[in-house]
C-alpha cells in the first residue's frame, strides 16, 4: 500500500469505480522494506521481509484515475516526509526506522531494488535483544523509574534469543546504584540462571526487587544477560533505564500574592505526599532569598509534624497571618510579617473553642 495524497492506494483497476483488489498480498512480516516507484501514468510497489528473502512486486500498472486528474501527473508541493502518511499525524503503527528518495526521472529497476533489499538484509533487523522495565508494565517501558527514598520497587529483566541458534547458561542481573539493593523476586539472590537451552526467538525473564538508598540520585540502573553461544564461549549484553530516587513530598501549588499586593500574608505554598505512606517533615525548613543575596529567614516546620498518605500540608495560612501551623504551648510562632506589631502584644490564634493567645 502506498499513501498518495488523499488516498491509501494498494493497486489500480480499470473502472475508477471499483477498488477492491482481491490479490492484494497479506503480509506478517515483524520488519518490512517497501518501496514505491513512479513515474508518468506508472507505478510500482515492491515488499518483503526486511530480515530475509528477497522483494515482492505488489502491483505494477497505472496512476489512479480521477475527475480532477490529480494524480497523473502528481502535483507535489512542499517537501516530502518520510515515515508518515503526509499529513503530519502520528495515527499509524509501528516503527520508521530508515528511508531513501530517488530524484526525478530516476525510476529505479526491479534488480536496483532488490540490491537494496540485500543491503537491509545484511544489517540484521531484529527485535530488542534484552529489554529492562517495571515488572507492571514491560510491554511499553516508560525508560525511567522513580523510586522514594529506601522504598521498593519489582523490575524486570527479558532476554530474547536473536541469534538464531539455541543458547545455554542465560544469566540475568540488575546492577544497580551504591546504596540501592537488588535480589531476584522471592529470593536473596543477586542473579537468575536458566540452565535449560533458549531456542532461537525465545525468551527468558526474571523479576528482581529493587530497593533504593536512602540518599537523592538522578542516574542509570543496568540490566545484563549473559550465556554461553553454539561454540561454548560467553557472550553478554547489557541495557540501561534512568532512575532517580526523589522525595515523595511535592510543591503542589504556590501563590506569591493575592489580589492585593498590600495584604503580605494572602500567599502560601501547598506540599503534597505522592506517597502510600506517612512521611515525616519534621524540622523541614524554608528559606525566603532572591538569588543573588544570602538566606536571611528560615522557616522550621514543627517537630511531630507528618503528611499523611496523599495528603497535603499548607505553608502560609493566609486567613491566620501564620507561616505554619501552631500548636498550644509552642514557644516560638513564625508569622508572614511583624507589620504594625511591638514588643509586649498579645497575638489570637485561631478562634472559637481552639482560640488561643500568644
Amino acid at each position: 500500500m502506498t499513501d498518495q495524497e488523499n488516498n491509501l492506494v494498494g493497486g489500480v483497476n480499470a473502472s475508477p469505480n471499483d477498488k477492491y483488489l482481491p490479490n492484494l498480498p497479506i503480509i506478517t512480516w515483524r520488519f518490512v522494506t517497501a518501496m514505491a516507484d513512479g513515474e508518468p501514468h506508472h507505478w510500482r510497489s515492491m515488499g518483503g521481509d526486511a530480515q530475509r528473502g528477497d522483494l515482492q512486486v505488489m502491483f505494477d500498472g497505472p496512476r489512479v484515475i480521477n475527475d480532477r486528474k490529480s494524480y497523473d501527473p502528481m502535483r507535489k508541493q512542499g517537501g516530502i516526509l518520510l515515515g508518515n502518511g503526509g499529513d503530519n499525524s502520528n495515527g499509524s503503527q509501528g516503527t520508521f526506522y530508515e528511508g531513501a528518495m530517488t530524484t526525478p526521472g530516476t525510476f529505479p529497476t526491479k534488480e536496483t531494488n532488490k540490491k537494496i533489499q540485500d543491503n537491509v538484509v545484511a544489517a540484521r533487523y531484529d527485535v530488542q535483544r534484552l529489554s529492562l522495565a517495571p515488572a507492571n508494565i514491560i510491554d511499553t517501558p516508560p525508560g525511567l523509574q522513580t523510586f522514594s527514598p529506601q522504598s521498593s520497587q519489582n523490575t524486570t529483566v527479558t532476554f530474547t534469543n536473536t541469534t538464531g541458534v539455541p543458547v545455554k547458561d542465560v544469566t540475568l542481573s540488575i546492577s544497580v546504584p551504591k546504596g540501592w539493593n537488588s535480589v531476584v523476586l522471592s529470593s536473596k539472590e543477586a542473579s537468575k540462571k536458566f540452565t535449560d537451552p533458549i531456542a532461537p526467538g525465545a525468551k527468558a525473564s526474571a523479576t528482581f526487587v529493587v530497593t533504593s538508598g536512602s540518599e537523592a540520585f538522578n542516574g542509570d540502573m543496568v540490566g545484563k544477560a549473559s550465556w554461553l553461544n553454539s561454540n561454548g564461549q560467553p557472550q553478554s549484553e547489557i541495557i540501561a533505564e534512568k532512575v532517580r530516587n526523589v522525595s515523595p513530598i511535592k510543591i503542589n501549588e504556590f501563590r506569591i500574592t493575592g489580589s492585593s499586593v498590600e495584604n503580605t500574608t494572602d500567599a502560601f505554598i501547598e506540599l503534597y505526599n505522592a506517597s502510600t505512606n506517612a512521611i515525616d517533615i519534621s524540622n523541614w525548613t524554608l528559606t525566603q532569598h532572591q538569588t543573588q543575596l544570602p538566606i536571611f529567614s528560615s522557616i522550621k516546620i514543627p517537630a511531630g509534624t507528618k503528611v499523611a498518605p496523599k495528603g497535603f500540608y499548607l505553608l502560609g495560612l493566609s486567613n491566620s497571618g501564620l507561616v505554619v501551623p501552631a500548636k498550644k504551648g509552642e514557644a516560638t510562632l513564625y508569622v508572614r510579617t511583624i507589620k504594625g506589631m511591638s514588643a509586649g502584644d498579645e497575638i489570637e490564634i485561631d478562634n472559637g473553642s481552639s482560640k488561643g493567645n500568644a
